[in-house]
């Protein structure tokens, strides 16, 4: 996690990138994911409620309004959030830099924990995050597929039968 937090318009945070990775601080493989994941946007999650909660438990809920979107991409090189702004707060969220850093960084914990990644407060460093285990976890991993799925069926058949039980008792 990047001690510097990389945002701003889309071709600012690019530049920030492939500084990072001209600094060895992300790989190659890194930092285009980076950039492909900032192109497609609107295939993050969707954690706009949580993250605006997070703001308005630290006292931001003003702040938290002024966000319409906020989009949450789990990437290798770790987590991304794309904030999306009214057009007349434009420059809000630059105006505020360094202010906001330290809570936003804390929503941003918050909304990754309540997804059951570990996220927190790096001990050596107040202003990164530090995220223990992996950050995409393998959900198949030690998994039986092929048993899930015969269960599925078995579950699916059972509340829609191909063909419906007899009827039984009496009928007026």
């Amino acid at each position: 996690m990047n001690p510097d937090p990389m945002y701003g318009d889309p071709a600012s945070v690019a530049r920030q990138i492939i500084n990072q990775m001209a600094k060895g601080t992300i790989t190659t493989e890194q930092a285009m994911e980076l950039l492909t994941t900032m192109v497609t946007p609107e295939d993050g999650v969707d954690v706009t409620v949580g993250f605006r909660v997070a703001l308005g438990m630290q006292g931001y809920e003003a702040e938290a309004l002024k966000l319409q979107r906020v989009r949450m991409h789990l990437v290798e090189a770790g987590a991304m959030f794309n904030y999306t702004i009214a057009a007349s707060e434009d420059d809000w969220l630059e105006a505020r830099h360094g202010e906001l850093d330290p809570v936003f960084l804390r929503a941003s914990i918050a909304v990754l924990r309540a997804g059951n990644i570990d996220a927190v407060l790096d001990e050596s460093e107040p202003n990164l995050m530090a995220i223990k285990g992996e950050i995409i976890a393998n959900l198949t991993k030690g998994t039986n597929i092929e048993q899930l799925v015969e269960q599925f069926r078995e579950e699916i058949d059972e509340q829609f039968p191909d063909k419906p039980k007899p009827r039984t008792g009496e009928w007026w």
